[in-house]
């Protein structure tokens, strides 16, 4: 059963000890208000007050408005301000892009063209002079051969047995009735046939070939200059460096060398120590 709040009225729970609307206790009875506590708010009588005073009732008041926010109606103006200006933003930055982008490629192309007028220009290998080559013998003049002259002496006289005997070539006798023809002349003999030359003049030999000339072998290059050992062994430490000074001058280009000297004189001492008796 629901408890009423004996103060205002309200129901509340069986469970509550509250009021929920006054929050008095619940299950106090709370004496009702009498005549007494109505003096001051109780109105007279109206047939015993002398004069009746009417109360006009209070104009009601009407709130003002609100007055109209400025903001509220300034608003719009920005937003529509700011889709405008949003284009011309976006081509300012795209255009900063781009001009950095050529102040970027122009630096790239000045720093590459500094960098190739700094570097000297690599020497031109000298050129490697030619190999002195011998000069060509001169062609040995051989002399012309002159034909030999056969000596007249040489030539055999023709002998008289070569020639016709005068009987043979007389002619044969006339009959005894003619008369004799005067025996003619003798033939004169023929004219001796110079021999032939059988030694024919010697050809003159024609000039051989001259072999190419051997080309002259270059000279050899000097040996290097051989490297001093405190210069091979400078940047080892104390007992790697003596090894190596060692093992160096045992090498016989630098048998002579000074530093050689005092490494085998070091090495001298060391046995002398190490062997007192046999030094």
């Amino acid at each position: 059963m629901a408890q009423v709040c004996s103060a205002c009225g309200t129901d509340n729970r069986d469970a509550a000890k509250f009021c929920r609307g006054c929050g008095a206790r619940l299950g106090e009875q709370v004496a009702a208000p009498g005549p007494a506590h109505w003096e001051h708010t109780q109105p007279a009588d109206l047939l015993e007050q002398e004069q009746t005073v009417l109360i006009k009732p209070a104009a009601k008041r009407v709130a003002p408005a609100p007055p109209a926010a400025p903001q509220a109606q300034a608003t719009p103006a920005p937003d529509a301000a700011s889709a405008a200006s949003a284009p011309r933003r976006w081509l300012l930055w795209v255009g900063l892009a781009l001009g950095l982008l050529v102040v970027a490629a122009a630096f790239v192309l000045w720093l590459r063209g500094a960098g190739k007028a700094a570097d000297p220009a690599p020497p031109q290998p000298a050129a490697a002079a030619p190999a002195p080559v011998a000069p060509a013998p001169a062609p040995t003049v051989l002399a012309p051969v002159e034909p030999v002259q056969t000596p007249s002496s040489a030539i055999p006289a023709v002998t008289p047995s070569l020639a016709p005997e005068p009987s043979a070539v007389q002619p044969a006798p006339a009959p005894a009735a003619a008369p004799a023809p005067a025996p003619s002349a003798p033939a004169a003999a023929p004219r001796p046939r110079p021999r032939r030359e059988s030694a024919a003049a010697p050809v003159a030999p024609a000039p051989a070939e001259l072999a190419p000339a051997a080309p002259v072998p270059a000279a050899p290059a000097p040996a290097p200059a051989p490297v001093p050992p405190e210069q091979t062994c400078g940047a080892l430490g104390f007992f790697a460096k003596a090894r190596c000074m060692a093992a160096e001058c045992a090498k016989p280009a630098l048998a002579k060398h000074p530093q050689c000297e005092a490494v085998r004189e070091q090495q001298r001492r060391e046995e002398r120590i190490r062997n007192p008796e046999g030094g």
